[in-house]
């Protein structure tokens, strides 16, 4: 028995209304439509990058103080601890003071000692000042007694030697005059200036103020509210030496971030304009910041070994140029960091108003 085959209806044919494109032509619209966003958003990204200049070249910066003590010795106290927030003026550790005391007060009795010898030497010259008033008596009285004996000698009255013993009195009266008077002026030079115009006794002043100056240099202070770091060394018993970096304060007052920016995103910045930056260490949030200023060299013209141009090999590489950034709202649920990077993003079209 053969089975017969039944036939398949056809596919019924759908009439599309006209004026419809086909799904090639479809297909076409879709995909330029496609390339014209494409075009559309590559020309936007570029228009954005133009009027809001991008760079994760960037790093917070602050100000750094390299503190060193003023006088060497031991360290015989410390008050605070490494990476501790710290006031201005507030004690960091102390010199042991005691050597630095004793200077004080051997240099406390030397000023003593010039005040004495300039009363002795007021003593010396008003001495001196008697000596040459008794010196003038005598030489008048020596004068007197000259000038009767020689009229007596001319009259016949008086021997010639009575004449010439008077004339030697005198003589030796007005050498004794001349004596006293440089006796005189050598103490009022020994004496110089009276009271604290006095040369010995500025220089012992001086001399005080300074072992003063050096005693109170035993004790180190915060120059500035910040941070102290790199305090791990500081220890009672160690051993300071004059005028080395003992340790660093990170300033807490003010915090800005250094963006390098090629100098092909730089022909719309300028200073005042507002910036919102973010930093790694605190992904999601975003601080606020306008320019401060920008460098008027590139990054590596101040390097130690700047490049050279003028050569036959050189190579144009895109320079970058430092734009200070000034961080204005600081939050203290984020505490920043010195050298920590960041990301910033200039706005050309405004101005930041402080």
């Amino acid at each position: 028995m053969t089975d017969t085959l039944t036939p398949q209806p056809e596919a019924p044919q759908i009439e599309l209304p006209p004026g419809t494109p086909s799904n090639h032509k479809r297909n076409t619209m879709i995909w330029i439509a496609i390339a014209i966003a494409l075009c559309m958003g590559v020309y936007g990204y570029f228009l954005y990058q133009k009027y809001w200049p991008y760079t994760d070249d960037a790093y917070v910066n602050a100000h750094y103080i390299y503190e060193a003590a003023q006088v060497s010795g031991p360290v015989s106290e410390v008050f605070v601890h490494n990476n501790e927030f710290v006031r201005k003026n507030q004690l960091l550790f102390e010199i042991d003071p005691q050597p630095f005391q004793a200077v004080v007060d051997q240099q406390a009795a030397n000023l003593k000692l010039a005040i004495q010898q300039m009363e002795a030497d007021i003593a010396g010259v008003n001495v001196a000042v008697a000596n040459v008033n008794a010196a003038k008596a005598e030489l008048t009285v020596n004068q007197k007694n000259y000038d009767r004996t020689i009229a007596l000698v001319q009259k016949g009255q008086s021997s010639v030697a009575s004449g010439d013993d008077a004339l030697g009195q005198l003589q030796s009266s007005q050498a004794q005059l001349i004596a006293t008077q440089n006796q005189l002026i050598q103490a009022q030079k020994t004496l110089g200036d009276v009271g604290n115009r006095n040369a010995q006794i500025k220089m012992a002043r001086a001399e005080l103020k300074s072992a003063r100056l050096n005693l109170s240099f035993t004790r180190i202070y915060a120059p500035a509210d910040g941070y102290i770091t790199n305090f791990d060394n500081v220890r009672v018993g160690t051993m300071i030496t004059a005028q080395q970096t003992v340790f660093q304060l990170v300033e807490s007052q003010k915090w800005w971030v250094y963006a390098n920016y090629k100098e092909t995103q730089m022909a719309r910045m300028k200073p005042g304009q507002p910036v919102t930056i973010s930093i790694d260490m605190y992904p999601g949030v975003h601080f606020k910041g306008y320019i401060d200023s920008i460098s008027r060299g590139s990054g590596s013209i101040f390097s130690l070994l700047p490049p050279e141009n003028a050569t036959g090999n050189w190579v144009k590489v895109t320079q970058r140029f430092p734009v200070k950034i000034i961080i204005t709202d600081i939050d203290p649920k984020y505490p920043l960091r010195a050298g920590s990077s960041s990301e910033v993003t200039v706005n050309t079209f405004k101005t930041y108003k402080k």
